[in-house]
């Protein structure tokens, strides 16, 4: 507790596990009360900004020993949505960074160590940084979540209809990290090897510097290396009443010599819990490579060469004002181009591919208490974007897209707090070109805690899911001799709504009910036309998509030694559309799978780690589209040293390379079957932790909407 030296109170900290506080104050000198139930009040008079250690003397009265052992809670509701603490999640495996908690987490599910999904919705989920939403897609997100360590989160909040001032679409996940409160500079240094049928590697390191108000830090990432894929296609094309069979084998060899990422974050802090903060964070690729060799057993060879070259440049700035406005500015800057070269079907071929994007975005967002149960958001949200993109040997696309959100919401618990409400009322505008729209969308959440090991909680939002800038261009890539990518500049906007039933037994025990509405949803469905030899690459929308889903999650522990998570779900999927390249198909069915995790403890000290994960499920859908059912187990070796600064990982995915998947299209006059050859995979990471090591939240670029597809 601080005081001024005559013993004015002004104001109160608690510290943290390391014993770390800090306190805002202009008063000097001053007097500083330490109290602790189990040591003598210490009092000091000081007009120093950094104290060294403070000691504190055992109270002679000390009580007898007593040992209370419970099972910590694994989740909890908390103002309409899921918390899940890290001790929980990572058992007995030291979980080194904050992506590999999120693999962790009930209802998150990442199959390829590279991207995750939410159970139960039909969009990735959005990811935050302590409350503040990223400008960052969730792909480009996970790229730096991977290099933050675990240490550094102090929860993870899983929300299906989050608040309106986290400003995103749809779902959302908000890793919340703890803070620093005292003068120091740290810093971790990670190397990773990964094979997939080719070596690719990622060195990054991070340094944080902190002195008072200002804090400071640095992260430089480094990708290298290769990839292989390989597919193998067989197709009955029926053109002008005939039958066409052809079959291919197309082969893709990436190389990337240096992709470099940089970040810089500075922060000040202000009194009354105010701060400014400054970013600049760019991504490099001066040079990447590509080579496709395609064999046709009608049309022959094909073999293309890209060159591409990426820059993005990214600055905001965010200011924290007094009374809990907060506003927010940003400018990115964003330039991609790829050059193509090569033979199809024995013809030279030579063309361009580029994109330029000027984005400009500003927020404001406030909130307001109303008494001690209720209270009141509102903010609005504004995006500029410039566009211009296209193909050398077509017309360049230029166009201006504008964004703009106004909300309001209230929220608060009645029935001496076990039900919590929260009501949103939002309106969107959007304008593309010649196209306008207003849209009204509201969303609530309940929670019902009906008592200690009973919580029950239901939602409902909707929200418009946009294409990608590159989706809209009126571009053509010609993927072999058969194949060719199209652009669909009529693509329109995607119209969501999602409503979900969540039950938690003991918070530990986990049941989901959720079911989404999306009308005219996009997603890729290869068409063949019925006049020419062409198999059309295309994004388009359909009248409607409706997935159901049911989700339950069952952990349990064997002996404090072996640590087993049982999640199995069933899904009812259903497409429909009028009009599909003069086409139209209405299927739907159910898929189900089950997901095992185990954590076997071999060694506690130094510890180590057995791990396994094995998944089994039936054929899915997408519009007419369908793959076939899946299994495959994974395992690996944790091995943690140093007062688990040292953390080294092996890894094996898919062992047995069961979960190549084979997917088809058995359709009226479209028939096409194909299997993809490589899933694999092995991966060695080392990461080490110089003294406490602490890293901050950086806020990342959006590039969610931008790039082009390779071919």
């Amino acid at each position: 507790m601080l005081y001024s030296v005559d013993s004015v109170y002004k104001e109160t900290a608690v510290c943290d596990d390391e014993g770390r506080f800090q306190l805002q104050t202009d008063i000097k000198p001053y007097r500083l009360l330490v109290q602790h139930i189990s040591y003598t009040t210490l009092s000091v008079v000081s007009s120093d900004s950094v104290l060294n250690n403070l000691v504190l003397e055992d109270k002679a009265e000390v009580l007898g020993e007593v040992v209370v052992k419970a099972e910590r809670p694994i989740m909890k509701m908390r103002n309409g949505g899921l918390v899940f603490n890290p001790q929980t999640l990572s058992k007995a495996r030291l979980l080194a960074t904050a992506f590999d908690l999120l693999c962790e987490t009930p209802g998150v599910q990442s199959f390829d160590k590279e991207t995750i999904s939410m159970v139960g919705t039909g969009v990735t989920p959005t990811i935050l940084i302590n409350g503040k939403p990223s400008t960052m897609s969730a792909t480009n997100v996970l790229n730096y979540i991977k290099s933050l360590p675990s240490n550094r989160v102090k929860e993870i909040e899983v929300n299906y209809n989050p608040p309106a001032n986290w400003n995103v679409k749809g779902t959302a996940i908000n890793i919340v990290l703890t803070e620093s409160l005292s003068d120091f500079m740290t810093g971790q240094v990670q190397s990773k090897w990964q094979n997939k049928h080719a070596d690719s590697f990622n060195e990054n390191a991070s340094v944080m510097f902190s002195k008072g108000k200002f804090s400071a830090d640095f992260i430089y990432s480094l990708d290298y290396g290769k990839s292989l894929t390989e597919k193998n296609t067989w197709i009955k094309h029926d053109i002008q009443g005939e039958t066409i069979d052809l079959t291919s084998n197309t082969k893709r060899k990436g190389s990337t010599p240096y992709s470099h990422n940089i970040y810089v974050g500075l922060k000040y802090n202000l009194p009354s819990n105010q701060y400014l903060s400054l970013t600049y964070n760019n991504s490099l690729t001066p040079s990447g490579k590509s080579e496709i060799v395609s064999y046709n057993s009608l049309l022959g060879n094909t073999l293309q060469s890209t060159q591409n070259k990426t820059y993005l440049h990214n600055v905001s700035l965010d200011y924290m004002m007094p009374k809990g406005w907060r506003l927010g500015m940003e400018y990115l800057y964003f330039n991609t181009k790829q050059d193509y070269t090569g033979y199809v079907i024995n013809k030279h071929t030579e063309y361009s591919q580029y994109q330029r994007i000027n984005k400009y975005n500003a927020f404001l967002s406030g909130h307001s208490a109303i008494n001690k149960s209720w209270s009141l958001g509102y903010g609005a949200n504004y995006t500029h974007t410039s566009s211009n993109s296209g193909q050398p040997t077509l017309k360049s696309t230029l166009y201006n897209e504008d964004y703009a959100k106004i909300y309001a919401d209230a929220e608060g618990n009645i029935l001496n707090g076990k039900l919590y409400l929260r009501g949103t009322l939002a309106v969107d505008w959007y304008k593309i070109k010649e196209y306008k729209e207003w849209s009204f969308m509201p969303s609530f959440s309940l929670t019902y805690n009906i008592a200690p090991q009973h919580q029950l909680m239901s939602s409902f939002q909707t929200f418009r899911l946009y294409p990608n800038y590159w989706l809209r261009q009126d571009f053509i890539q010609q993927v072999d001799g058969y194949e060719v990518k199209v652009g669909n500049p009529t693509l329109k906007v995607a119209k969501y709504n999602i409503a979900s039933l969540y039950y938690i037994f003991k918070q530990k025990y986990y049941l989901s009910i959720s079911y989404y509405h999306v009308k005219d949803a996009f997603f890729t469905q290869h068409y063949q036309s019925p006049e020419n030899l062409q198999l059309i690459n295309q994004i388009a929308n359909i009248d409607l998509s409706k997935v159901f889903t049911i989700y339950l999650n069952v952990p349990f522990t064997i002996a404090n030694k072996w640590y087993l998570t049982f999640t199995p779900s069933a899904f009812h999927e259903y497409y429909k559309t009028a009009n599909w390249h003069n086409l139209s198909f209405k299927v739907s069915g159910w898929s189900t799978n089950i997901t095992v995790n185990s954590q076997l403890v071999l060694s506690s000290e130094p510890r180590l780690t057995f791990i396994t994960k094995a998944f089994a499920g039936t054929a899915q859908r997408q519009g007419i589209l369908k793959t076939d059912g899946v299994w495959f187990v994974d395992a690996g070796l944790q091995l943690s040293m140093l007062k688990d600064k040292l953390n080294i990982g092996f890894y094996a995915n898919d062992i047995f390379e069961s979960a190549t998947l084979h997917y088809g299209t058995h359709f009226m006059n479209q028939w096409s079957e194909t299997q993809d050859c490589y899933n694999r995979g092995f991966s060695l990471t080392l990461t080490y932790k110089f003294s406490n090591y602490k890293e901050k939240n950086r806020k990342k670029v959006d590039t969610s909407r931008m790039g082009i597809d390779n071919l």
